[in-house]
């Protein structure tokens, strides 16, 4: 079955939008008609929280990108290519941005910094309750710098693909998380505060959606596209019908004897 880029975006873009969909009608009875619980499904939808199903399909959409940059980087090793390496080095961090999504490693890097911060400018805060960005950005403009290369050698429809993926997964990931947590909430209140919050993780989900279109793109052009498969291989049950005949054939055979 071929997977073309364009009907994998269809597919994840959709349950993108019915989840984002599903949490703004949360906090819409949540906020507007005061249902804050509802049967637990406002704490298993909301995309502003962790460990529910936004997530969950969060994290599988990363790993998924890892899985095809590890699939892509094997293509290039078996053909001599030496970016195998920076394609795998890619899906190692990209592993470890699926792990952290479930595991909520960023907060706890957050809630470190923020206490190193308070000791030394006394309390005082820049992006509010983001401190995880301060960890993150360095290392993120360093990766981004030795990519550099990596990243103009990339087909041109990919790379613009990788582009807006990247661009929106940033702008929601850093960009509406500061504004959120610094600007909305203190001065606008809970209700501009969650808006911005389903805005963030929207970017966030549908960027790496369009992400993992640009790296099935990328397969298409490189390497001819991308095929699923199911090979049920029959020869062991086959053996075992030719042994069991034979079996029997042996015993027939003593019978008449």
């Amino acid at each position: 079955m071929p997977l073309s880029p364009g009907s994998a975006f269809k597919w994840l873009a959709a349950i993108v939008v019915v989840l984002t969909a599903i949490s703004g009608l949360i906090q819409f009875l949540s906020l507007g008609l005061g249902h804050n619980r509802l049967l637990g499904f406002a704490r298993l939808f909301d995309v502003g929280l962790d460990a529910n199903v936004p997530t969950w399909w969060s994290s599988l959409a990363l790993t998924l990108c890892a899985a095809l940059m590890v699939l892509i980087g094997a293509e290039h090793r078996r053909r001599g290519d030496s970016s195998s390496r920076s394609w795998w080095f890619l899906a190692a961090i990209v592993c470890f941005l699926s792990i952290d999504e479930t595991a909520v490693i960023h907060e706890r890097v957050g809630n470190s910094v923020s206490v190193m911060l308070q000791e030394l400018l006394t309390g005082s805060s820049i992006w509010g309750g983001a401190y995880w960005i301060y960890a993150y950005l360095i290392p993120g403009i360093i990766l981004s710098i030795v990519y550099l290369r990596f990243y103009f050698r990339l087909p041109t429809r990919t790379r613009w693909l990788v582009t807006l993926g990247g661009g929106a997964l940033v702008t929601g990931g850093v960009v509406c998380e500061a504004l959120a947590h610094h600007l909305l909430r203190p001065s606008l209140g809970e209700v501009a505060y969650q808006v911005m919050t389903i805005v963030e993780e929207f970017l966030e989900m549908i960027g790496v959606v369009i992400l993992v279109s640009g790296l099935l793109d990328y397969i298409h052009l490189a390497f001819g596209g991308l095929t699923l498969s199911l090979d049920i291989r029959h020869a062991p049950a086959q053996r075992a019908v030719a042994d069991a005949s034979h079996h029997d054939r042996q015993v027939a055979t003593l019978n008449r004897s």
